[in-house]
């Protein structure tokens, strides 16, 4: 699955939003262990007449949260996938490497399928898990910049 430039480049993340409600995942959380097997959901009401349609359901069972702790396991809320986008040569090759690569390669790339015992691979999966980690200390320095300003 992969998605499209526009994607990395969402003029709609952020803390102030257009919508009435977001939805999504609630990835990261540690509370309502009881509802981990059925998966939490983040719903964020961003006006009076989002709160009025939440209220008015009556089936959904809503617990509060804060920016602070809902932003920390989902990024995307407010960055969207702008700190990725430079980094991600997969993405950029992804035409070339359809019409030009076999079906194991393609695995490997884009699944991570390597083994222990493709010493060819084994330079790309360092470099993928080092750019993971500087991904991550990226997101991670901008989100905590964001929740500063909230």
């Amino acid at each position: 699955m992969t998605n499209r430039w526009s994607c990395y480049n969402c003029q709609f993340t952020g803390t102030d939003r257009q919508s009435d409600i977001t939805i999504g995942d609630y990835w990261g959380v540690r509370d309502w262990k009881e509802q981990w097997h059925d998966g939490v959901s983040l719903l964020i009401v961003h006006s009076d007449a989002g709160k009025k349609v939440i209220e008015r359901s009556g089936c959904l069972e809503t617990k509060p949260t804060t920016w602070k702790d809902c932003v920390h396991g989902n990024p995307r809320i407010v960055l969207g996938k702008r700190p990725m986008r430079k980094l991600l040569l997969e993405r950029r090759i992804l035409p070339w490497a359809f019409a030009h690569m076999s079906y194991g390669s393609l695995q490997k790339v884009y699944a991570g399928n390597i083994s222990k015992h493709d010493f060819l691979w084994l330079p790309y999966k360092l470099l993928k898990s080092l750019r993971y980690r500087l991904i991550k200390s990226v997101t991670k320095r901008k989100v905590e910049s964001i929740l500063k300003h909230l």
